[in-house]
């Protein structure tokens, strides 16, 4: 296992996640981390990882826009999405790369951003 990878893994640990990844700003999957021996295996919410990732590089693009375009203000640090089944916490990286993070719907986001936060410096010191 290498050092990205135990980071995600710590990640998941403190969230209780179900999955982390750190995914290129092409959208293209860095490196992953699951709760369990696959993706299949640790959520149904997650059934195709590479699609998270591409979907969530779609997803900072926008917001991107809209922050800085439409509102005048500097782009867009980290969102969060919530769904009944699963909730997703995506944050930028210095490199502009980004982790994303799924959870279970009902966990709390100050706890995903925690353990996304705790985890921030080394990946990005792994990433260099």
């Amino acid at each position: 296992m290498d050092e990205l990878e135990r980071l995600l893994n710590d990640c998941l640990a403190r969230a209780g996640g179900r999955v982390a990844a750190v995914v290129g700003r092409d959208g293209l999957l860095i490196e992953s981390g699951v709760a369990g021996s696959d993706v299949a295996t640790a959520s149904d919410a997650v059934e195709d990882l590479p699609l998270v990732g591409a979907e969530a590089a779609d997803l900072l693009t926008a917001a991107d826009r809209l922050t800085t375009e439409a509102l005048g203000a500097a782009g867009i640090e980290e969102t969060w999405l919530r769904s009944a089944d699963a909730a997703v916490l995506i944050r930028r990286l210095q490199d502009r790369s980004f982790m994303v993070l799924v959870v279970a719907g009902d966990t709390d986001p100050a706890v995903a951003r925690d353990a996304v936060h705790a985890v921030t410096p080394d990946v990005e010191a792994a990433l260099a």
